[in-house]
């Protein structure tokens, strides 16, 4: 039997599962093939047995044969040792009270702080783990062993850097612990989300250290991994159909009527059923704290009635990441955007996104951002129509993540704030807004997921509309709601329902509208 628990998830560590499967390869369950102490009496086959199960992993079968033997040879500390070594790896509460017993059987016992550290370590007290290894440090003068159990302090203490140094301490005093310091980068990598580093320590774990229960953890955490962390390039395909209530945004269509020199396109029944395409590509270089990420998106939908609301984008982006130690990132989004309307063109947009993402605690993250657009439009009804200029948002987005339900990816919740300022060639367009987001990830049953995301902006304009009969500035109030439900059918393909809800509300009948929007989508992800 193999005493190392399967493998978490990588976000999930357990220190039991580090320590068990590095007590045993350490050597620390059972002398090798060692002879039993002189002159135990009827405890030698006791003793013989228990030292044979723990060799074999059989932790929870040797603990009570190794009590029955310190019960018939009290004052025997190789006993004691090997009885207080099965209690360590088994994460038994007695540890701590028979470690008391063997310092006053054998005060002068040379890895006594160690077993003693060893116990702190398996009941999470890593403070006092490290004050007894580092006084086991000076008594061994600073030996492999103690190194490494000191990097396992302190990587569980969060002080990563410390940890690396303790580890490469111990495999330049003890190159033999190769496997066993591999192991333990290869968890503080996960830690530090540097899953590519991670797999590679793991699978110098695993050659290193042939079957043996650490082997074992670090094959499993390897094929982990190995899902974890996809080839670096992306390829997918969409597409579905959909329903659209107003495609063309209007909500008094008697303009069109009463203004024809505006040379809107006229309607009267603006809905209709949509055919919708995409394809997508992008390449990953770097690994998961430092990386550069190029794609391309090209998106196209077709609608049933209307054609000539039928709209193409192509979309180059770039993003770069960069994580600042452990508790802040950069980033960075670019993007160029053309959009076609039947094969027309009709709009280019250059976007830059710089972001600082910080990691305060407990689940919790936030992430402030700034954002600039500079849009051009190439056909305007009229000079005081004419969209082109840049639009900024400057915003914070507050993350909180919610437990896994269901055997699902974790959820998480994200309130945030926009402010939205928007400078363009017409005045009509010229205008400030402000717009609170609400987003809730979660997992639901048989496998589905939800995510329902709600926006609503106060939107004021420079300018009174010309398209309005009011006196008063363009004021603006615009809510949406969009919740969508997706599914993985098989390994490479979701699926995915999708409903938006859009509702402006303005001083100006020509831009008050409703518009509901539903769409199903399969994806193939390569």
């Amino acid at each position: 039997m193999d005493c190392t628990p399967p493998p978490h998830q990588p976000w999930g560590l357990s220190i039991s599962l580090a320590l068990m499967g590095l007590l045993l390869s350490l050597g620390l369950c059972a002398p090798a093939l060692a002879a039993p102490p002189a002159q135990l009496g009827p405890a030698e086959p006791l003793y013989e047995r228990g030292a044979h199960l723990l060799r074999k992993g059989e932790v929870q079968k040797a603990v009570p044969v190794l009590e029955r033997a310190v019960e018939l040879a009290p004052g025997d500390p190789d006993v004691l040792r090997l009885y207080v070594q099965a209690l360590l790896v088994a994460g038994d509460g007695r540890a701590r009270e028979q470690l008391d017993r063997l310092a006053e059987v054998a005060p002068k016992e040379p890895d006594f702080a160690i077993f003693l550290a060893l116990a702190n370590l398996r009941l999470g007290d890593w403070d006092r783990a490290r004050t007894q290894l580092a006084r086991a440090e000076a008594a061994r003068l600073r030996s492999g062993t103690s190194q490494l159990l000191l990097g396992v302090a302190e990587q569980e203490l969060g002080n990563f850097d410390a940890a690396r140094e303790a580890y490469a301490s111990a495999l330049l005093l003890d190159p033999a612990l190769e496997g066993q310091v591999a192991y333990r980068r290869g968890l503080l990598a996960m830690d530090e989300q540097r899953y590519q580093d991670a797999l590679v320590d793991f699978r110098k774990a695993d050659a290193r250290l042939p079957g043996s229960p650490l082997a074992h953890s670090a094959a499993s955490y390897a094929e982990l991994l190995g899902e974890l962390n996809p080839d670096p390039l992306e390829l997918y395909l969409t597409a579905g159909f959909g329903y659209d209530s107003n495609i063309t945004l209007v909500g008094d269509t008697r303009i069109f009527r009463e203004e024809p020199s505006l040379g809107l396109a006229p309607t009267s029944s603006p809905s209709a059923g949509r055919g919708i395409t995409e394809v997508g590509a992008a390449y990953r270089f770097g690994d998961a704290r430092r990386n550069l990420r190029v794609g391309q998106v090209l998106y196209g939908t077709f609608n049933t009635a209307h054609t000539n609301f039928d709209q193409q984008i192509s979309r180059t982006w770039l993003q770069g990441y960069m994580e600042l130690g452990n508790l802040a990132a950069l980033d960075v989004h670019y993007a160029f955007e053309f959009d076609w309307v039947d094969w027309g063109r009709f709009r280019r947009t250059h976007a830059v996104e710089p972001g600082l993402g910080v990691r305060i605690g407990a689940g919790v993250s936030s992430r402030i951002f700034v954002r600039y657009e500079d849009r051009h439009y190439y056909d305007s009804v009229d000079a005081l129509f004419d969209r082109s200029g840049d639009v900024g948002h400057g915003g914070v987005d507050f993350f909180y993540a919610l437990p896994r339900l269901w055997g699902g990816s974790p959820g998480w919740v994200r309130a945030g704030f926009r402010y939205r300022v928007e400078h363009a060639d017409g005045d009509q367009f010229d205008s400030r807004g402000y717009q609170p987001v609400l987003t809730l990830s979660t997992a639901l049953p048989a496998g589905f997921s939800l995510t329902v995301d709600a926006r609503f902006e106060w939107r004021r304009y420079e300018e009174r509309s010309l398209l309005g009969t009011e006196s008063d500035k363009r004021r603006d109030r615009i809510a949406n709601v969009t919740v969508g439900l997706e599914r993985s059918l098989l390994k490479n393909v979701d699926l995915e329902l999708i409903y938006g809800y859009t509702d402006d509300d303005s001083n100006v009948d020509f831009f008050t509208y409703d518009r509901h929007q539903v769409s199903l989508l399969a994806t193939y992800l390569y």
